[in-house]
């Protein structure tokens, strides 16, 4: 139990099968990047959808990092129109959002953002 709490504490709580599904993802969009090249839309969709789980699992700016980079490429190659493009940017909004929940009402509002010469932190 003591040691349950100290994992907890250090941040070392999560389940090891999320961190292997983490770590296998990472290696399949970076065999995925060797293979077909950064412009490729799957591997864009793959690297979008490793995004999605990286936040899902609270690793926030690596997700936010990754996607920064896969909306220009995809704006770049593909056009602001295309679907991939839209999905990349749906993500990065989401992650852009940050929202609280206070007592029992469970009203969100947006909490306080940080900005380092215009870009969001």
């Amino acid at each position: 139990e003591i040691a349950a709490v100290e994992a907890r504490i250090s941040g070392d709580s999560r389940p090891k099968k999320e961190e292997s599904d983490l770590s296998s993802l990472r290696a399949r969009y970076y065999y995925m990047l060797q293979m077909n090249g950064e412009n490729d839309v799957g591997t864009m969709q793959v690297g979008t959808y490793l995004a999605s789980k990286l936040s899902k699992a609270h690793h926030t700016i690596e997700a936010s990092r990754l996607l920064d980079r896969l909306v220009i490429i995809s704006r770049r190659v593909h056009g602001s129109d295309h679907k991939q493009t839209k999905t990349a940017e749906s993500w990065w909004q989401r992650l852009q959002l940050r929202c609280a929940f206070i007592g029992c009402e469970q009203q969100p509002y947006e909490a306080l953002r940080y900005e380092n010469d215009g870009k969001s932190c």
